[in-house]
């Protein structure tokens, strides 16, 4: 309906040609698809690493102690300048969504599956995708943003980097099986499957012994992977509510919305109004948007009505926007109709009606009615431009109407 509509997604590593709008933290990229992503590192594309493994009679052993052995194989076989040690596990995801690296410029390049076990697995294959929009690191959904996929089981890889003496630890990548990684030609260790309860208690522990910022990043965004976990979820809120620093908070933050459930919404909620910094306040207000509920829709009126701050309200009403609910529409209504609000929230207010999602052309009629009637003369100048970029033919009209007067 409106030129400007956007659609947001996540980001952190993202190399692309273009981007229609930027919000801190946050893009939207239009390329025929929709791509949602959480930045890792992307990487060249190299040659195939060599490949150890365990033997057959220790993939049944608790991971803890396959990691051990790991650390040992590597050491046995000259491993001076570095190794990955990788294992996989099982997520839910939509059929034609994909966690990694895909680069269209090197389509042909193998996958870790192909890297590990030497063939290719034709029942998980790569996405498939004809325009060349470049390379892209994180989470992508082939298709357009209201289309809902198939889920499946897809395997997951898990790969942690080591130096030389398997002391400190370089990186920390997540990919789906089906995808090419980058692994710098550096030898990798296999360890097959793991549950989510033993993944997670080893992650922990890789987390605890980090230095690097970075590097927890990553195994935050890995424990995060391990969606409807309760052990995930409690790591998770844990690194929210403690000391770590603001970007590592931010990625917990995140991957607790990424959990496909209600029961986050009180916790999200409450980070949302009274955390210390406002960068993990706005993830917050994101990470309930992403929350497929009426009660995240609840959440996010709540804090638009009674954020303690106009930043909250203004972020609030910037993710109602994205939903489709009669709900948040009259939200956006009632701030505008607030003359009490501050001229700032209300214009966030007046942007986020014009991304309105509805089918009914209600946010025109009351876009009009702004531009006719608000008290603020502010409010009816922005009004009067929205109408300029909106393609409906009352929008035209209301205009020429307005000159007129």
């Amino acid at each position: 309906m409106f030129n400007s509509r956007l659609t947001v997604g996540w980001l952190t590593d993202l190399c692309f040609g273009f981007a229609d709008f930027v919000e801190p933290r946050f893009l939207r990229v239009v390329c025929g698809f929709l791509f949602v992503v959480s930045g890792l590192p992307a990487g060249q594309m190299n040659g195939k690493p060599q490949v150890l493994k365990i033997d057959q009679s220790q993939v049944t052993q608790p991971l803890g102690e396959r990691w051990k052995t790991a650390k040992n194989l590597a050491s046995k076989n000259d491993a001076s300048e570095g190794y990955w040690i990788g294992y996989c596990i099982s997520r839910m995801m939509e059929k034609n969504s994909y966690i990694g690296s895909f680069d269209t410029r090197h389509r042909d390049a193998i996958s870790l599956f192909e890297t590990v076990y030497g063939y290719e697995n034709e029942a998980d294959p790569k996405p498939d995708i004809n325009d060349c929009c470049g390379e892209f690191s994180g989470t992508m959904t082939v298709g357009n943003s209201n289309q809902k996929h198939e889920k499946m089981v897809k395997k997951i890889g898990v790969l942690v980097r080591y130096d030389g003496k398997g002391k400190q630890l370089h990186d920390v990548k997540v990919s789906n099986m089906s995808l090419h990684v980058n692994l710098d030609e550096k030898p990798i260790v296999w360890l097959e499957s793991a549950e989510d309860n033993e993944s997670i208690e080893l992650l922990s522990s890789l987390f605890s012994n980090a230095d690097d910022s970075e590097i927890k990043e990553d195994v935050v965004r890995a424990i995060g992977l391990h969606r409807a976990s309760k052990e995930a979820l409690s790591f998770l809120k844990a690194i929210v509510e403690g000391k770590e620093e603001e970007d590592v908070r931010e990625e917990a933050v995140f991957w607790i919305g990424q959990q496909e459930t209600d029961d986050v919404l009180p916790f999200l909620t409450r980070i949302a109004r009274n955390d210390n910094s406002e960068d993990v306040r706005e993830k917050a207000i994101f990470s309930i948007s992403e929350v497929e509920s009426e009660a995240a829709i609840d959440s996010l009126i709540s804090l638009s009505r009674k954020g303690h701050d106009k930043e909250t309200r203004s972020k609030a009403l910037f993710w109602l926007a994205e939903k489709a609910s009669k709900k948040a529409l009259k939200t956006i209504k009632d701030v505008l109709d607030d003359d009490d609000e501050d001229t700032e929230v209300q214009r966030q207010a007046l942007f986020a009606l014009t991304q309105a999602n509805d089918d009914e052309n209600e946010s025109v009629d009351e876009l009009i009615k702004i531009a006719k009637t608000h008290h603020n003369r502010k409010i009816r100048k922005e009004a009067i431009f929205w109408l300029g970029q909106s393609e409906s033919p009352k929008a035209v009209d209301a205009l020429v109407e307005i000159v007129k007067k």
